[in-house]
């Protein structure tokens, strides 16, 4: 892990995960440097300042992408936009609980953030599942090079990340070069779920997954040849950062879901391949191992 404030972790993380997400260096550097001694406080003080600094960062590049969308040039006013709603996020990212300010903060970030991937014209669209009076928000990444029903997998980040960081940090981009679809959803407890419907995390996590599951699987199911299409095998998956690895909260969810939920309907259990493997919980596929 990569230290710009050795007694921050906090701080340190988010930088990392935000160079992980594509963010310039340079940026980083302007924003980061100024603030050494500010990273040594342990209050409000210093979080305001992370925001701030970073949500005035973002700024920057805003401005720069309405004069290229503008101008016409609109894949380079979507990165812009791409980055500065990386900015964003992480500015909001750090704040507290029902922080003034902070959802406010938040929907900006989602504006920027589609607008960006719109103009960009880049494999991401945002899709709402119906689930009961509500919606289940998420992002939905075709298969490359797939004629007719591809693989999809559902994915589910972990407890302080978000859908659109499990996007920029690129396994759904992986998945789709090797012809598999994804669909990123926030948990309970993350991102819009917490956020905007007010779905806070639960112990008992296989109660929402395999409803979410269900839902899911429906929805891509019935959406059309352009997306999973009937005879599409569909996997869940947990929180992953590359093609052998599970982390944070996802991967305790994941294994309680298996443990204790029944089979959601349209899927069936697969067995366990163990540690290495990119999924290892739902799937109508057989096991590969």
């Amino acid at each position: 892990m990569f230290k710009y404030f050795p007694a921050n972790y906090v701080w340190d993380l988010s930088v990392d995960l935000a160079v992980e997400m594509g963010v310039r260096l340079g940026e980083i550097e302007e924003m980061c440097t100024p603030q050494q001694e500010t990273a040594m406080q342990r209050d409000a003080a210093e979080t305001n300042a992370f925001r701030g600094t970073w949500a005035r960062m973002a700024d920057k590049p805003c401005a720069l992408a309405e004069e290229d969308e503008a101008s016409g040039r609109l894949i380079s006013s979507g990165d812009k936009y791409g980055r500065a709603a990386t900015y964003y996020l992480t500015a909001e990212w750090l704040q507290a609980h029902g922080a003034e300010g902070r959802l406010e903060l938040y929907r900006c970030f989602l504006d920027v953030f589609s607008r960006g991937i719109r103009l960009a014209g880049e494999n991401c669209e945002r899709v709402e599942i119906p689930d009961g009076d509500r919606q289940i928000c998420g992002l939905y990444v075709r298969a490359g090079g797939v004629n007719g029903p591809a693989p999809i997998l559902v994915q589910i980040n972990g407890m302080e990340s978000t859908k659109e960081m499990k996007y920029r940090v690129g396994p759904p981009a992986w998945l789709a070069k090797r012809g598999v679809a994804s669909v990123l959803i926030d948990q309970p407890g993350t991102g819009e779920a917490s956020r905007l419907h007010g779905m806070h995390a639960v112990s008992n996590s296989e109660l929402w997954r395999s409803a979410w599951s269900a839902r899911a699987v429906s929805w891509c199911r019935t959406t059309g040849s352009t997306r999973a299409g009937s005879g599409a095998p569909t996997t869940w998956t947990t929180s992953c950062v590359s093609p052998r690895t599970s982390t944070s909260m996802g991967s305790s969810t994941a294994s309680r879901c298996r443990s204790w939920s029944p089979t959601a309907p349209g899927i069936r259990r697969s067995r366990c391949a163990g540690p290495s493997a990119l999924t290892s919980n739902w799937s109508t596929a057989p096991s590969a191992n």
